[in-house]
């Protein structure tokens, strides 16, 4: 039966009334998800939306930049959120907090005052973003011995760095602070231990040194690999990424357009 007949008899047939009804909040609701699947907006809840890695390595990038950071520390924060993301770790809410306190925290205190194990902050804890720059330039070194730090925030982000800087089995990476370790080069990350450490917020020490992965068993039951969908982001958190993001954005004025910026006086389009 057609769609026109179906509505002509549900004026007649309360139970076929609810049926076309039915079928057509399905029809809707299906048509609006597939829309947004074909944009660039993210399909979201009330509460969670679902971002590609393209989307979290920008973003992060662009929030970087927007609290005052070189594009060159940028790039690398935005891979880093990317290379954690993919591996189903937790990054772009303390991307967020991190960057917020760029602004309030004197920069020269908490990043590494030293090129020596162990890595020290010339006050407090160490800052772990500048801190996974400083180990991943030191990669060299680390293969002949390994790298210590001393009190450090946010430990989980020096394996964003250093994950980019494991490109063979030969030359993977092992990391360690409280009671987990990390071993992990592009393609492939173990986790033992505890599982709850990845989270904390400071650590006293973490100790990184190159090995041979090409040793462990590539069947192990905690092995990951990189995904290459979405990733689940709180809307709240993502809300405040895009506010720092905005930062690097600038306002259109007169001038700005005469001097060649924008679509132009004259947009033919």
């Amino acid at each position: 039966m057609s769609m026109t007949g179906s509505i002509r008899l549900c004026l007649v047939d309360p139970c076929a009334a609810a049926q076309t009804l039915t079928t057509l909040i399905r029809i809707i609701s299906n048509f609006i998800i597939l829309s947004k699947m074909s944009s660039n907006a993210p399909l979201t809840t009330s509460k969670y939306g679902f971002f590609s890695l393209n989307q979290i390595d920008q973003t992060c990038r662009k929030a970087a930049k927007g609290v005052g950071l070189p594009w060159g520390a940028a790039d690398d924060i935005g891979k880093a959120a990317r290379w954690l993301s993919a591996y189903q770790l937790t990054s772009v809410p303390q991307i967020v907090e991190l960057l917020r306190a760029y602004k309030h925290d004197n920069y020269e205190n908490v990043i590494p005052q030293n090129l020596v194990s162990p890595l020290q902050a010339k006050q407090g804890s160490l800052n772990p973003l500048m801190t996974g720059m400083v180990l991943s330039d030191l990669i060299d070194q680390i293969i002949d011995e390994p790298m210590a730090t001393g009190k450090l925030d946010y430990p989980i982000f020096t394996a964003g760095f250093l994950g980019q800087t494991a490109l063979t089995p030969e030359k993977a990476v092992c990391l360690k602070w409280a009671d987990v370790v990390l071993v992990f080069h592009r393609d492939a990350l173990i986790i033992e231990g505890s599982l709850g450490d990845l989270e904390l917020t400071s650590c006293d020490s973490l100790h990184c040194e190159r090995i041979d992965f090409s040793t462990r068993h590539h069947d192990e039951p905690n092995l990951r690999r990189p995904i290459m969908g979405s990733v689940k982001v709180a809307m709240d958190v993502w809300q405040e990424l895009e506010k720092l993001a905005h930062h690097t954005y600038v306002e259109a004025t007169e001038q700005s357009r005469q001097a060649g910026a924008g679509a132009g006086l004259n947009d033919n389009d």
